[in-house]
């Protein structure tokens, strides 16, 4: 008995934590979301970045090449509308993946019964 409660809480684990594997041997959902979750964090960043530097420039507060602010401003935007589109486009691949597996996996039913 000891044994089982073991082995569900390893199933359990593997099946809730991003990266690992499942019982059945298929990635979790989340861990797909990494690359994604990533650019968007570091575009947010670097947006923010970008904007703080462009006002500080405009304003003259400090004494900051012009270029700097608007070059981080650029990047991170593409970094964030990258990982923003990226996350659809998972979701649509996800879920073909799983009509594949689950056309593969339901019994075929003929024209010709006997």
């Amino acid at each position: 008995m000891h044994s089982s409660i073991s082995v569900r809480a390893e199933t359990d684990e593997a099946g809730s934590c991003p990266g690992k594997m499942s019982h059945k041997g298929v990635k979790c959902g989340w861990s797909h979301f990494k690359k994604p979750a990533l650019a968007i964090f570091i575009g947010g960043l670097l947006f923010g970045t970008g904007t703080a530097l462009s006002l500080l420039y405009f304003t003259q507060v400090g004494n900051v090449p012009y270029l700097v602010g608007p070059i981080f401003l650029s990047v991170g935007l593409m970094f964030l509308v990258t990982g923003l589109v990226w996350v659809p486009v998972i979701k649509q691949k996800m879920k073909s993946v799983f009509k594949q597996m689950k056309m593969k996996s339901s019994p075929h039913v003929s024209a010709f019964s006997y």
